[in-house]
Formats: C-alpha cells, sequence, structure tokens
C-alpha cells in the first residue's frame, strides 16, 4: 500500500498527507477527553497543522541547511514552556498539553524524515497512554511501597543484572553457564511475581491458573517449585495451586508434542497416543478438583503474598545447577548402558532437549519405539521431580492431589513403555 501512495503522491506531499493523519488522531483524542467548552491548544484544529508545520520545515530543511531542524525543535521546545509558565494557573499543574505539542511537532518532523512506521508507532502508543488515563490511575492508586520496591528488584535483576553475567561455558567439560543459570532464576522470580499481579488486580483463580499456563511453556518444574511453597502460606486455595499445578504438567506433554512435531512427524504419531492419555488423566483430575470446590463460596479477599521472593529464586536455581552436575557425572560413570537412561537423567531437569535429540535420532534410525519410549522416560522422570517437589513443599491437600494425580501418570506412562517394549 505504502508503494500505491507513492505512485500517487510525490514523497514530499505524502509526508505531509501523513503527518496531517497523525495530528488529526491525536486532535481527535484530546476533543473526546476535554471537558465540553474546555479551551485548549491541542484540538482536532491545532494539531494537524502542528504536525504539518513540522513536517514541511523537515522538508525545507533537507532542500536547504540542516541546521533549520534543530533550531525549529528547540523553538518549539521554548514555546511550550512558555504556554506552560503563562496559562492561568487555576488550571491543573501536569505539563500534559504541553508535552503532546512536543510530540506532535516531532511526530511531523518524523513523517517529514519519511520514517512513517516509527511516526505512526509512536502515535499508536502515544494515543494508548493518553486514552487508557483513567484505567492507570485506578491501578496505580492500589500500588503500595512494597511492590515498588519488589518491581525495582525485578528491573533491577532483569536490566543491571543478568546482561553481565558471563554467558560461558565452566566446570567439568563445560556443563555449568552462569548465564543460563541467571535466567533460570529469573523465570522462578517473574513466575512468582506475575502470580501476584495477576492476583491482586484479578480474581485469584484466574491469576494462579493463567500464571500456571504461562509458567509451564517455560518450566513447570518452576511452577511446582513456586506453588508448593505457596499452598502453605494459603491454605484456603490449596486447590487452586493443585491445579495450577496439573495444568503446568498439562503444557509440558503439549510442549514435547509441539516439538516432536517440528522435528520428527514420525516420533510425533508415536507419542500422540501416550501424551493425550496423560493430558487427559491431568485434565480430568483439574477438573475434579474444581468440580468438588464448586458449591464453595467464593474467596472475597485473598492475600496475594510477597510480591518477589529471590531467595526462593536463587534455591531454585542453586538445586538446578546441582541437577546438571548430577546428570554429568551419572552419565559419565555409567558409560552408555542405554538410551533409557539417559532419558531418565536428561529428564531430571528438561524434557524439550531430549525430545529435540531423540526426534533426530528417530529420523536417522528410523527406531520409533525406542525413541519414543526414552521421551516418555524422560517426561516421567520429570514428573517424579515434581512429586518429590510437591510432597516436600507442598500443603497436606496439594501433596494428596497432585501426588494422586501425578502417580497415576507416572503408572499410565510405565505401562505403556513395558506394553510397547514386550
Amino acid at each position: 500500500m505504502h508503494d500505491t501512495l507513492q505512485d500517487i503522491f510525490s514523497p514530499n506531499l505524502l509526508a505531509i498527507l501523513v503527518s496531517i493523519v497523525i495530528g488529526l488522531v491525536y486532535g481527535l483524542e484530546r476533543e473526546v477527553d476535554a471537558p465540553l467548552h474546555y479551551r485548549h491548544l491541542t484540538g482536532i484544529r491545532s494539531m494537524p497543522l502542528l504536525a504539518a508545520m513540522g513536517c514541511v520545515i523537515t522538508i525545507i530543511a533537507q532542500q536547504t541547511t540542516f541546521w533549520l531542524l534543530p533550531v525549529s525543535i528547540a523553538g518549539m521546545f521554548i514555546f511550550s514552556i512558555v504556554i506552560y509558565f503563562t496559562k492561568d494557573k487555576s488550571d491543573s499543574l501536569e505539563i500534559k498539553q504541553e508535552i503532546i505539542l512536543m510530540l506532535v511537532f516531532v511526530t511531523g518532523v518524523l513523517a517529514g524524515l519519511h520514517l512513517f512506521r516509527e511516526a505512526m508507532a509512536i502515535t499508536v502508543m502515544a494515543i494508548a497512554i493518553l486514552s487508557f488515563k483513567e484505567l492507570f490511575h485506578h491501578y496505580l492508586d492500589r500500588i503500595n511501597k512494597v511492590e515498588i520496591t519488589a518491581f525495582v528488584k525485578f528491573a533491577v535483576l532483569f536490566v543491571l543484572v543478568l546482561p553481565f553475567i558471563p554467558n560461558a561455558n565452566y566446570g567439568p567439560e563445560g556443563i555449568i553457564n552462569p548465564s543460563e543459570i541467571a535466567w533460570v532464576v529469573l523465570i522462578v522470580s517473574s513466575l512468582g511475581f506475575i502470580g501476584y499481579i495477576l492476583m491482586k488486580f484479578g480474581k485469584p483463580e484466574k491469576g494462579i491458573l493463567l500464571t500456571a499456563i504461562l509458567g509451564g511453556l517455560f518450566s513447570s518444574t518452576a511452577v511446582t517449585w513456586v506453588y508448593s511453597a505457596k499452598s502453605k502460606e494459603q491454605k484456603s486455595i490449596a486447590h487452586l495451586y493443585s491445579c495450577g499445578i496439573l495444568l503446568a504438567c498439562t503444557i509440558m506433554f503439549v510442549r514435547i508434542l509441539f516439538f516432536s512435531y517440528i522435528f520428527s512427524s514420525l516420533l510425533f504419531k508415536q507419542l500422540l497416543i501416550p501424551s493425550l492419555i496423560m493430558i487427559a488423566i491431568l485434565l480430568a483430575a483439574t477438573g475434579l478438583i474444581v468440580w468438588r470446590k464448586r458449591n464453595e463460596p467464593a474467596t472475597t479477599s485473598i492475600a496475594a503474598g510477597s510480591p518477589m521472593e529471590l531467595g526462593n529464586a536463587l534455591i531454585f536455581g542453586g538445586i538446578y545447577m546441582g541437577i546438571l552436575l548430577m546428570v554429568f557425572y551419572t552419565d559419565k560413570f555409567w558409560g552408555t548402558t542405554g538410551l533409557y537412561v539417559s532419558g531418565i537423567i536428561s529428564g531430571l531437569s528438561d524434557v524439550d532437549a531430549i525430545t529435540i535429540n531423540m526426534s533426530k535420532y528417530a529420523e536417522s534410525t528410523h527406531r520409533l519405539t525406542a525413541a519414543a519410549s526414552v521421551v516418555i522416560l524422560a517426561s516421567l522422570s520429570n514428573n517424579m521431580v515434581k512429586l518429590v517437589i510437591s510432597l516436600v513443599r507442598g500443603d497436606s491437600r496439594l501433596k494428596m492431589q497432585v501426588g494422586f494425580t501425578i502417580s497415576t501418570v507416572l503408572i499410565s506412562g510405565i505401562i505403556y513403555i513395558l506394553m510397547k517394549d514386550f
């Protein structure tokens, strides 16, 4: 469409038209937001003219001298300051109007530089921020100092700490990567933080379950670690944490099917039935827990707990590193005693890697039954880790609900392997 418009209009005329459209969008939003009969400079007539002025000045600067552009921007900045200090002091002291004037002028400049996508992107984001003002204030009024501190910790960890952790391999045969372990810590801490936000600003049930589903895309083990501890802190909704863990386990089997389908359609067909059986068990157990709680009164107020449990995440990171070392040394001393042992060991920490490796193995050797059994063993091994975590860290109800369900999954997986191999 951009090429078609360029065929109809000259480049500079197209830039002016784009700037006018941008100005109209800003002006329309301001007219809708402003009180009736309120006089202001950011209306539907002045905004298109201001954006067009920025565009025209940019076009002239490109044809004459570049210095015209920075001088014009500086002049617009001074003009905005003068407006702020000379306006009626009975008005609000916010400088939103002056910022919008500068923003419209600058987007007009971007249009004059033929940066149409950038100008449109800035416009869309700015309009969204302006339009959702009341919604933002509604949520900001509910944020306390503890939550702000937690967000700062999370930002520091993500922006200032993580990029500087060395992305290099250390230890025996380079199996320990500090950057990878730091990402594990970040994922675990982010699960708790996201869950806290969703619980506080939404319904607890939806927040817990949605966090579990999203977390299951990254690490169902991390979800189990976090939710098991949470079930002791919030015993009244321990059943929701049980459902969250079971949903995260379900997502793990979905990931197995996804990776096998991508890398080997033959292995995917072998894994489809056992994976669907285990998914059905997990979903049935989740549905049964929800059904049994259907007549209980809804919880009106739930303490969301701590927004940032960095210590808990660091402990998980240490355990993750320990599993890596255990996998390495077990493989080293046992040697190549078979694919099954490697599947069990690999599954202690991750199922994605072994699924991809077995997909490639199945494609090259056509030993589909063996490859499928290895992947199932890895998933059972991973579920065994989650079973131990839930039994050690979870509330009594969570231990019973998660323990019984995962045990059923383990038994069904073992039966499948025995039937296939014998």
